[in-house]
């Protein structure tokens, strides 16, 4: 299992661009708190122009831990965090 990522666009976007402006780490990256079903992990959503948002990626073991295969429809948790992901 490998990594996959996860876009956010829209007007989630918008509103973690402004909730975290000035608190933005290198390259523009957000350091956040995600969780999906009751895996929780510290990472960094990371800006993608192309898509007009951020990427949130989903190591391999978010992805075993909650069974998850690609197309499955989740719902994934944000909070905002001051501190460098782990």
């Amino acid at each position: 299992m490998s990594w996959h990522f996860l876009t956010i666009d829209g007007e989630v976007a918008e509103a973690i661009r402004v909730a975290s402006s000035g608190q933005s780490a290198a390259w523009g990256s957000v350091y956040v708190e995600a969780g999906i079903g009751k895996t929780c992990w510290r990472t960094s959503l990371f800006p993608s122009k192309a898509r007009q948002g951020y990427m949130l990626p989903i190591k391999a073991s978010v992805k075993k831990a909650e069974k998850l295969v690609e197309g499955d429809v989740i719902t994934v948790r944000i909070t905002l965090s001051k501190g460098a992901s782990r």
